[in-house]
């Protein structure tokens, strides 16, 4: 399969990722409840339906909660059994999601704006302005940093950040191409920036540029673990281990086909391959200890401190992994 143009919106990559499932096989594998809530395709590793086309994970303490990127919603699934506690209304093209300690905030792409949602009981508190075509998102603490994929009549991109208590923003600052994820180390935002084949980072305290980082073919995913930020470089099937402290690539090494999302759990790293439909799990610069066969197309995944959750968007599903499985 020919990948997306590195310029087209995650919108469209997830698009066709959905046109080219077999429809056959999605209706025998349900007709036989393959996907129902609770089966499990080995020990220890259970699926559970959600909304359409999800992408964005987070965990609130007790909850995961899903971004449904077609149906424009999000679900909110007790982590420990998998349990659906709610289905909320989000607005245009939910993909990524933040927890601020109170509250779920999710970046809606079509809508150019941020949905607050009070994480106890799912009210929507409000929806706020950020840039065009928002992505990723984190929390730092105190702010949150949204990556905004377009600049109109620019080819550049911008992150934004907001104020937790009344979502008003604080200030916009120029990164490279196409940002789509962001995470935060204790003192800077580091952000993946697909088209340009970098890794911005800005100081969290005023949004100063910082440096922009080589690493390899259309970066996405990215985290911050231990002493180093590592980030899934989409076409080239590999993950580049960046020094936290200044930058310097430490190492860069390979996973599976169209890496997308990737988290920690303890020591292990674990990386979601889109178009494998697979979840490889190892130490950073070792060979992979598993590989994990899960639902159609990975995107996100996330760890609630004792399983890891991956958003399956082709088939419109969770899968949950022991952390006792690795």
């Amino acid at each position: 399969m020919k990948p997306q143009p590195r310029s087209a919106p995650v919108r469209c990559k997830v698009i066709r990722a959905l046109a080219v499932i077999p429809a056959l096989l999605l209706a025998v594998l349900f007709a036989n409840g393959a996907f129902a809530k609770g089966i499990s395709n080995s020990a220890g590793v259970e699926v559970f339906p959600v909304g359409t086309s999800p992408i964005g994970l987070a965990f609130d303490g007790s909850s995961i909660w899903v971004a449904n990127s077609l149906s424009n919603d999000v679900t909110k699934l007790r982590a420990s059994d998998g349990e659906l506690e709610g289905t909320f209304p989000a607005g245009g093209g939910p993909l990524q999601l933040a927890y601020d300690g109170a509250n779920i905030w999710v970046t809606l792409e079509l809508d150019d704006s941020v949905a607050k949602f009070r994480a106890s009981d799912g009210a929507l508190l409000g929806t706020f302005r950020a840039g065009k075509n928002p992505s990723g998102i984190v929390f730092d603490g105190t702010n949150l940093w949204v990556t905004n994929q377009r600049v109109p009549n620019q080819h550049t991109g911008t992150v934004t950040e907001l104020q937790t208590s009344d979502g008003a923003i604080v200030g916009t600052f120029s990164v490279g191409r196409d940002p789509r994820y962001v995470t935060f180390d204790g003192e800077k935002i580091w952000v993946s920036n697909s088209s340009y084949n970098t890794v911005t980072i800005l100081r969290a305290s005023d949004g100063k540029r910082i440096s922009d980082i080589p690493v390899g073919v259309d970066p996405l995913g990215i985290t911050f673990h231990g002493s180093s930020v590592f980030v899934t470089n989409w076409e080239d099937g590999t993950v580049t281990q960046l020094r936290a402290r200044d930058g310097m690539i430490e190492r860069t090494f390979p996973v599976g086909s169209f890496p997308t999302g990737i988290a920690f759990n303890d020591s292990y790293m674990w990386v979601s391959n889109l178009y494998e439909n697979t979840v490889t799990v190892l130490r950073p610069g070792s060979p992979p200890r598993k590989i994990y066969a899960v639902p159609a197309y990975p995107w996100g995944i996330i760890s609630d401190g004792t399983s890891i959750w991956v958003a399956n968007s082709g088939n419109n599903s969770v899968t949950k992994i022991s952390r006792t499985q690795r």
